[in-house]
C-alpha cells in the first residue's frame, strides 16, 4: 500500500468526516501497520473532534470509551467516558458489538458501517462509522478511534428528539484491511 493510499476496501461513498480521519490516521507513523495512540495529535483535526471517540479494548467483554466528542455525548443523552462500550447499544445488539470488536482486536484492522440508532422519543437516523485501531503505550493493540456521522443531514435535525439513543443495528458493515489483512468473523447459521 503506498504511502497516501487508503486502506485497503474502505468505501467510495465514505462520509467527509469518515474520509479525514482516515486520510488523518494514514498519514500517521506505524508499527506493524498501526499508528501509536501517543501519534495522536487532536489539534490536527479539530473539525472531527465533536463526532470522534475513542475505545480501550481491556478484555473480550471489557471495552470503555476514553474519549467521546462533545456531538456523540448530544446524540446519546449522557456523558459515555470511562462507560462501558455496550451500553450504546440495544441488548439485541451487543453480541454482534462483543464479536467485532474482539475480531478486531485479534486481527489489526479497522471497519466501517452504516449504523442505525433509535431515541426513546421515536427519533431514527442513520450514523456512519469508520473506525481505526491504535497501539497503547506498551505497544498492544487495544485502542480503537473512530467518527461518527449522521448519514442524512437534514434541514431539522432536533438533537433533544435524538438524546438517548441508542444503536439498533448495522444496516451495512465490513471490515477495513489496513495491510495486514481481515479477520474471519464468522457467520450466523439459521
Amino acid at each position: 500500500m503506498a504511502a497516501n493510499d487508503h486502506p485497503g476496501n474502505l468505501p467510495e461513498r465514505l462520509g467527509p468526516l469518515g474520509r479525514r480521519y482516515s486520510d488523518y490516521w494514514q498519514s500517521l507513523p506505524k508499527t506493524n501497520q498501526v499508528p501509536a495512540r501517543s501519534a495522536l495529535d487532536p489539534s490536527a483535526i479539530p473539525e472531527i473532534l465533536p463526532y470522534f471517540m475513542l475505545w480501550e479494548v481491556n478484555a473480550v467483554h471489557d471495552a470503555r470509551w476514553r474519549l467521546v466528542g462533545s456531538a456523540i455525548r448530544d446524540w446519546f443523552g449522557t456523558e459515555l467516558t470511562g462507560k462501558d462500550v455496550l451500553e450504546i447499544h440495544v441488548p439485541a445488539a451487543r453480541p454482534k458489538a462483543v464479536a467485532a470488536g474482539a475480531a478486531m482486536a485479534a486481527q489489526p484492522c479497522g471497519s466501517w458501517g452504516l449504523m442505525a440508532l433509535h431515541s426513546p422519543h421515536g427519533y431514527d437516523y442513520l450514523v456512519e462509522v469508520t473506525c481505526l485501531p491504535f497501539r497503547d503505550a506498551g505497544g498492544k493493540l487495544t485502542l480503537f478511534g473512530n467518527t461518527m456521522e449522521r448519514v442524512q443531514d437534514r434541514r431539522y435535525f432536533d438533537a433533544i428528539a435524538a438524546a438517548g439513543a441508542r444503536a439498533v443495528n448495522f444496516v451495512e458493515h465490513r471490515f477495513i484491511d489496513i495491510g495486514a489483512g481481515l479477520p474471519v468473523f464468522p457467520r450466523r447459521r439459521d
